[in-house]
């Protein structure tokens, strides 16, 4: 059982989420289907939507990571990449994943590290947030307001990335 805090609202069930990335999956699919790519899982936040992927592909998939950190508890901060084998990139098709972009600080460092390997790189968020960031993913499952949110990988100070669904914070 996973308790809420109680100013959590709903923003996006389940069911919703099971939908949006059975139509992420199909279009990855279509993007890959005569290639072999390594999904970068950009941790901790997108553990669940990398697995959720890999399992809806048709194509042979490798997996890795990203340890990169942002967030202490609500506040955001300069990214840093804290584990990372660029080896382990070098000629391949790169499929980065993560759970959000907001700011693009995150995905702007990842794609920094990891354009001079790769023969190709695309970017996959589960949720795009509606902010002034200029710059996108390859593909957005979702597009929420301007709020903290929790639940499927997402966290606050480590709780709540559990959740099923995903949830806003209300001041």
């Amino acid at each position: 059982m996973n308790i809420l805090p109680p100013n959590a609202k709903l923003l996006f069930s389940e069911e919703e989420i099971e939908r949006t990335i059975d139509r992420l999956a199909v279009r990855l699919g279509l993007e890959l289907q005569d290639e072999s790519p390594v999904f970068v899982c950009v941790l901790k936040g997108a553990i669940p939507i990398t697995w959720d992927l890999m399992r809806r592909m048709q194509v042979d998939v490798a997996l890795s990571y990203m340890r990169v950190r942002r967030f202490d508890g609500m506040k955001g901060g300069t990214p840093q990449v804290t584990d990372f084998d660029p080896e382990e990139f070098k000629g391949k098709t790169v499929v980065v994943v993560d759970t959000v972009l907001d700011e693009g600080h995150t995905l702007e460092l990842v794609r920094e590290k990891l354009e001079p390997l790769v023969t190709r790189l695309l970017t996959v968020v589960l949720v795009r947030k509606q902010t002034a960031y200029e710059g996108s993913a390859d593909l957005i499952g979702l597009v929420a307001p301007d709020k903290f949110l929790i639940g499927r990988g997402m966290d606050m100070s480590g709780k709540y990335r559990g959740l099923p669904a995903i949830y806003t914070l209300e001041d």
